[in-house]
């Protein structure tokens, strides 16, 4: 399989992870709810980055050297939609969120950060945490502390 060594390696190590949900005890199977959702988390940057990076490369400046262009797609959009086989609203979405919290440069060449910084630190933290754990109560009124938080 082509790409980065390092994102190749991780596709094969969890390719090999075989659940176990069935058999884990409660605390096992809360813990490992827990890991997916972070290796989830991880995986949507990865998704927002890669997904800017292809529409920078295709911005209609570069012309016939564009990304999208020699790739045979209209635009990063469209390039995205096909690459990563998902609706052109999905592939909108990423590329508009990952081209928001991307480093942007400057007129004199200068780094600057994104538009949304904020975003972009929740994101490269891992999706970002709630300040406060909460949860619905039974009858969905108001939120309680979940009893389920670490």
């Amino acid at each position: 399989m082509d790409g980065a060594p390092d994102l190749v390696a991780a596709l094969a190590a969890l390719r090999s992870v075989e659940p176990r949900f069935w058999s884990s005890s409660a605390d096992e199977l809360i813990a490992d709810a827990r890991l997916v959702e972070d290796l989830g988390r991880l995986v949507d940057r990865l998704r927002i980055d890669v997904a800017a990076e292809l529409e920078r490369r295709s911005r209609p400046a570069l012309g016939a050297e564009g990304l999208a262009f020699v790739s045979g797609a209209r635009d990063g959009v469209e390039l995205v939609q096909h690459v990563a086989r998902i609706s052109h609203r999905e592939a909108g979405r990423r590329v508009g969120l990952g081209t928001a919290v991307a480093p942007r440069t400057g007129l004199r060449g200068e780094t600057l950060p994104g538009r949304l910084p904020a975003v972009a630190d929740a994101l490269a933290a891992g999706g970002g945490q709630p300040s406060s754990r909460t949860t619905p109560d039974a009858r969905n009124r108001c939120c309680a502390p979940c009893l389920l938080s670490p």
